[in-house]
């Protein structure tokens, strides 16, 4: 009989020791949880913070393609406020195939898209140009989420841009219809542009190096009259032969391209029949 009690007792104790260690790994398991929960938080609210202040203009999306965050920058460059965005499709704003592209991306949940340029229409009926880039969210587990937008106005970029490219056509067009040769040069050396005339007596040769084509030499010229107009800001003047062996009078001048650097263009105007007939002149003389 004492035994079965002493069993008894000893059972009991056990049950209860294993209650106190399950107890025990209870609270410890839900003291890591609110750890998780308040680092979960804090993340969050840094995540929130930054999208708030980043210079560019953002927007997060969910799964159905529902704006689910919108910050400051973004206010300012479509004129909508948060509240007026938040749980709509980007058609509220995008114009055309940018607005299916974000819901398409989510739905394929495809590659990043960087520097994408689309049309946005901003709240007073602006069309403004922006360049987009595109992300997918995820969570700890590695599942998508959502995704995330980031874009830039770039409206007056892309308006000076073809203003630069319409007076450089208007530029080439000019100097090809002249009786002289004209290309471009960059620092380092390369042809980027040829005209008509230089192209019928040396051949296409955009993309190789000026001293090569018209020197046939394997490194540049010990003066560069290319590298004095750029570096004084200066037009540069001299005559050289070149490799066809014909005297140019040739004239650098320095500019700024519209991909912003300083290159140079150089006319070329032959002067081989002028040169001989002076020398005959004073032959005669």
């Amino acid at each position: 009989m004492g035994n079965k009690k002493k069993e008894c007792g000893d059972a009991r104790d056990e049950e209860i020791m294993a209650l106190r260690q399950a107890n025990l790994d209870l609270q410890q398991e839900l003291a890591e949880q609110r750890r998780a929960d308040a680092r979960l938080t804090r993340e969050l609210a840094q995540a929130q913070l930054t999208l708030r202040v980043i210079p560019s203009a953002a927007l997060s999306l969910d799964l159905k393609g529902k704006i689910t965050s919108w910050n400051n920058k973004a206010e300012r460059v479509t004129g909508y406020r948060r509240e007026e965005v938040l749980d709509h499709s980007c058609e509220i704003f995008a114009l055309g195939p940018c607005a299916q592209e974000c819901a398409d991306f989510v739905d394929d949940q495809g590659q990043p898209l960087i520097g994408r340029v689309c049309q946005i229409k901003t709240r007073d009926g602006k069309v403004r140009s922006v360049a987009k880039n595109t992300d997918l969210l995820k969570d700890l587990d590695g599942t998508v989420t959502g995704a995330v937008v980031t874009f830039k106005d770039i409206t007056e970029q892309l308006e000076v841009e073809l203003q630069l490219r319409t007076e450089r056509d208007k530029f080439r067009g000019i100097f090809s219809a002249l009786d002289q040769g004209m290309h471009i040069l960059n620092r380092d050396y390369v042809i980027e542009y040829q005209n008509e005339i230089l192209r019928r007596i040396f051949g296409d040769k955009i993309g190789e190096k000026c001293y090569e084509v018209y020197k046939q030499r394997d490194r540049p010229c010990e003066v560069c009259r290319m590298h004095a107009a750029i570096e004084r800001n200066e037009i540069q003047r001299t005559e050289e032969i070149m490799s066809d062996r014909r005297h140019y009078e040739q004239s650098y001048v320095p500019f700024a391209d519209v991909d912003g650097q300083t290159k140079a263009l150089i006319l070329l105007r032959d002067v081989t029949e002028e040169k001989m007939y002076r020398a005959e002149t004073m032959r005669a003389g």
